[in-house]
Formats: C-alpha cells, sequence, structure tokens
C-alpha cells in the first residue's frame, strides 16, 4: 500500500482488526512510503483502519491535482493552497475561498500537467463590486474581472480572455493574484481549464 507525501520517519504501523492489532512493514520508494505484510482483504468491509505512529506533528507534501480524461483541470476551493489572511468559507454548499480583503494575499494549486496545451480559463466568483485580478501559470498571465453578482453567496461563471499556455508535463502552479489599484473582494469557488482542441 502506497501512502504518497508523507515526509516523516514512521516509528509503527499497526492495523486494526476484530482479532486485534497487526503491525505492517513500512520501507521508502520514490513515490513514498510502502506499507507491506498487510492482510489480503480488508480487516473491515467498511472502515478498516491503520495507525501511522510518526516521528514528530505530520510533514506531508501535497500531491499534484492530476489532469483528467478530457485534458481538463477542475480546481476547487477546498484543494487551493491558501497564502495571508484568506481563509476557507464553509458557509456554502462546497466551500469557498472568501475573507479576501488584503490585494497581497494570493491563492494557488499545484498540477500535474499530463498533456500540454492551450487551455481556456473559467471561474466561479461572487462579488459585491467588480475587481481586477490576474491568473498566473509558470510564465503565462492572464488578466480577469469579476462580475457584481450583488451577494458573496451568488456565483456565476466568469471566462477569461484568451488562452493560458502550459508548455511542458510536470508540476505547474497556478495563482490567482488581486490586482492592488482599487481592489474590491470577492469570493472564488472554483477554476476549471478546458484543453483547446489542436488543429
Amino acid at each position: 500500500m502506497l501512502v504518497p507525501g508523507l515526509n516523516n520517519t514512521v516509528e509503527a504501523a499497526k492495523v486494526f482488526t476484530r482479532q486485534g492489532k497487526l503491525r505492517a512493514v513500512t520501507a521508502r520508494s520514490s513515490e513514498g512510503l510502502v506499507l507491506t505484510e498487510l492482510p489480503l482483504a480488508a480487516p473491515d468491509p467498511v472502515c478498516s483502519v491503520i495507525a501511522l505512529e510518526l516521528n514528530g506533528k505530520p510533514d506531508v507534501t501535497p500531491e499534484p491535482l492530476s489532469q483528467e480524461a478530457d485534458g481538463s483541470f477542475r480546481l476547487a476551493a477546498t484543494d487551493a493552497d491558501l497564502h495571508g489572511s484568506v481563509r476557507l468559507d464553509s458557509a456554502h454548499k462546497e466551500g469557498n475561498i472568501g475573507f479576501w480583503i488584503d490585494p497581497a494575499d494570493t491563492v494557488s494549486w499545484t498540477i500535474n500537467v499530463r498533456e500540454p496545451g492551450r487551455f481556456v480559463v473559467e471561474m466561479d466568483i461572487a462579488a459585491e463590486e467588480a475587481a481586477r485580478f490576474e491568473l498566473l501559470a509558470g510564465e503565462e498571465r492572464l488578466e480577469g474581472a469579476s462580475r457584481v453578482t450583488c451577494s458573496f453567496s451568488k456565483f456565476e461563471t466568469v471566462r477569461l480572455e484568451g488562452f493560458v499556455a502550459i508548455k511542458k508535463s510536470g508540476s505547474t502552479t497556478l495563482q490567482v493574484k488581486p490586482i492592488a489599484a482599487n481592489w474590491k473582494r470577492f469570493n472564488l469557488k472554483s477554476v476549471r481549464l478546458t484543453k483547446v482542441p489542436m488543429r
């Protein structure tokens, strides 16, 4: 069993079964922590539990978000890395990025690009006043503006003009950054990158 992204040393790994606890064996691979000598079948058909004893607080490197089968990316607010005082607002059904008062705050996603290309960018935004922002992906940069939806809970899709060209496969950071002049806060629920077919 692979446990990607966990950087800690594991002091013990235990599998909880109806008969008691079993000790699992841990090893490291290039992809992450590997647990071996696990039961062939899940100990519980609904919720099997493996406990890891770590050497300190969990140190986890987030996994990049994967490209979907059609080449697109769907980036949810709950998957974003938040920089500054901006934070996740769970008041709405799917959660959104809110409290974006300081124009120095940014949000970002790390994506794993399997198929490079050109992408259309759409963002679900709620705003009481219009604000301008930029989206950065590597050396690419697009500007956009929020629509006035008259409520921080009423979201509308904003399509940015132009395309983002991601030229290399592998890990890329996508960042949303306010344009400081006359910044007005908005709520952001998601970002979608749709791959444009090659002609």
